[in-house]
């Protein structure tokens, strides 16, 4: 037997042997450092702190090569936007929180790693980031000549920061197993985790994410639901139900390649605040990368699949005991085959209507950072709110750019898939969060902020996998 054919099965015996003492720093800053000041009554501290403790934590993680950094960057996104809405709860609601930048700070240290990588002459894969950078750069250059480089700087970090982190993995291929490990169980724990809380939530809503909801449906953001009881639209620990469900994907997926043991108990409560997030794409997208599972997994791997529609099954039953959680999912359900009367679904289809009557004046694009929504808000003289990504893109790029800014990521995205087969007892993994990720581009920017983190550290993983692979074979530059 092959030591590839047994290495998928060592790494599940081996996953607990990863948590050490990084791992506990890194939980700490993240969640109970912050916790801890909010409990002592000191929740300012997390305003004007908790970004630069998580900048330096991540650095001095960086600067020791550990990959408990990323452990470190997946539980600031996941628990950064809780702390945010309970020191907003004890000082007052801020529409802008600095408590939100830890994450993002933390993130550019894989810059440090990631871009001298990308540069170097004849770099495996770096012809694809290159180009999706100088889409980036133009976009932001655009935002200049308009006056709007702070804006543009603070948007544009939301668009680097999945590609950082992918190639921070890449330019160091030959420790992508200890990334791969620590990857896998930052979103296993803290997937279930975020789904106990959500369902907590669904059923029983904190003061906190009450006020929350209370202060941004003011805003306009209605489709968070409602501040009571089976009223939320479950978002758990992060910012949003969108940002919620990309992360559970992950966990879900990831959960697939763990033993019986620890996969089963994941899978349940994972699958439900998938449901009860409500998010059609993200339902869709999870669909779709379970199917990915089914066709190029390994054979001994789709036993597996049994199990997440089991789990699927089991969750479905236990939201049927509870009438006003079938009768919410019931409802969104309806709405798959009703789009028309679906008031989301009728405004994505009026944007793309307004778009493509409009698409002669967005040639050079608006730019990074002009205004509220995914990017593009109500300016004078630009498009309005819009949320699909692929609006967001053209118009914030132009079409010409976002023209090459897709294809790079398309080529990008075709590049894990052919990996998938190649890289045994994990590239279908990747494969499949890959997928299952791209799919929902027309419905939300994906490719920017917490939305895309676990598909950029998927395609690192991958593209790490594929490099190192090569220099096996003697093909590396």
């Amino acid at each position: 037997m092959s030591a590839s054919t047994v290495a998928p099965r060592r790494t599940q015996l081996s996953l607990w042997r990863f948590w050490n003492a990084e791992a506990a720093v890194a939980a700490g800053t993240a969640l109970l450092l912050p916790l801890g000041f909010q409990v002592l009554g000191l929740a300012g501290f997390n305003r004007t702190l908790y970004p630069l403790i998580a900048f330096a934590v991540a650095g001095w993680l960086h600067a020791r090569r550990s990959p408990w950094y990323l452990g470190l960057c997946i539980w600031l996104f996941a628990a950064s936007p809780m702390i945010r809405r309970m020191a907003d709860y004890d000082l007052g609601y801020e529409p802008s929180s600095t408590v939100l930048l830890a994450p993002y700070v933390a993130c550019l240290w894989a810059g440090v790693t990631g871009v001298p990588y990308m540069l170097r002459p004849g770099a495996r894969y770096a012809g694809a980031f290159l180009a999706l950078f100088a889409c980036i750069v133009y976009g932001v250059l655009v935002a200049v000549f308009q006056d709007r480089l702070l804006a543009a700087m603070v948007e544009s970090l939301k668009w680097v920061i999945g590609p950082f982190l992918a190639l921070h993995i890449l330019a160091d291929a030959s420790r992508r197993a200890a990334y791969r490990h620590v990857v896998v169980l930052a979103f296993v724990l803290s997937g279930v985790l975020m789904a106990l809380y959500g369902i907590h939530q669904f059923v029983s809503p904190t003061a906190w994410d009450i006020e929350w909801v209370s202060n941004v449906r003011q805003e306009g953001m209605t489709s968070i639901g409602t501040p009571e009881p089976y009223g939320i639209r479950v978002f758990s620990t992060m910012h949003s139900a969108g940002s919620l469900g990309a992360f559970l994907m992950a966990a879900m997926l990831f959960a697939l390649a763990l033993p019986v043991t620890f996969a089963v108990p994941s899978l349940l409560p994972i699958m439900l605040a998938i449901g009860l997030a409500q998010y059609r794409a993200i339902w869709a997208g999870t669909v779709l990368a379970i199917g990915c599972v089914a066709l190029i997994g390994p054979v001994r791997e789709r036993g597996r699949i049994l199990m997440a529609s089991f789990a699927v099954i089991l969750s479905l039953g236990a939201l049927s005991t509870v009438p006003e959680m079938e009768y919410t999912l019931g409802e969104r359900f309806r709405s798959l085959t009703e789009l028309r009367s679906d008031a989301s679904g009728e405004d994505r289809l009026q944007q793309y209507e307004q778009f493509l009557g409009r698409g002669e004046e967005l040639l050079t694009g608006y730019g990074l950072g002009t205004g509220s929504g995914s990017l593009v808000g109500q300016t004078a003289g630009g498009p309005g709110y819009i949320d699909g990504g692929l609006l967001v893109t053209c118009v914030a790029l132009g079409l010409p750019a976002a023209l090459v800014f897709f294809c790079a990521l398309f080529l990008i995205v075709v590049r894990v898939v052919t990996l998938a087969r190649k890289l045994p007892g994990e590239g279908f993994l990747y494969a499949a969060i890959v997928v299952g990720w791209i799919v929902q581009l027309p419905f939300g920017a994906i490719h920017a902020g917490e939305h895309g983190i676990p598909a950029w550290l998927a395609i690192g993983l991958a593209l790490a996998g594929g490099r190192a692979r090569a220099a096996e074979l003697g093909g590396q530059r």
